[in-house]
């Protein structure tokens, strides 16, 4: 979900419900649209949702099936490229998030010593 945050897709994608591993029944009244079913775990699930195929999937393909609604099956065409684009709005979101809690920190520190 970090990795939804630092590309500005968090809020766009709150109605997707995850399903990861094996379960015995999933509720019949979730939109295929809505329906992010991980691993291969859920494979008997599959022409029910988006599927993200692999044990365990690859790491970007969750998020990019959350983003795009789209099946992800294995790395293709593109994949480096996009890996690529997203990766500066990933250091900077995880460089944000290091220097907040490196203030924090300081900040208990100082207040710590009066």
């Amino acid at each position: 979900m970090e990795k939804l945050k630092a590309l500005n897709e968090y809020d766009k994608n709150t109605d997707a419900v995850i399903v990861l591993g094996a379960k015995k029944s999933i509720p019949e009244d979730i939109p295929p649209e809505k329906l992010i079913l991980c691993g291969n775990c859920t494979a008997k699930y599959r022409n029910r949702g988006v599927a993200v195929h692999g044990c365990p999937p690859s790491e970007p393909h969750i998020a990019w099936a959350i983003i795009d609604r789209m099946d992800q099956t294995e790395i293709g065409p593109g994949f480096r490229e996009r890996m690529a684009a997203e990766e500066p709005l990933w250091n900077a979101y995880i460089d944000k998030i290091v220097a907040e809690k490196r203030a924090a920190e300081k900040a208990d520190r100082e207040k710590d010593t009066k």
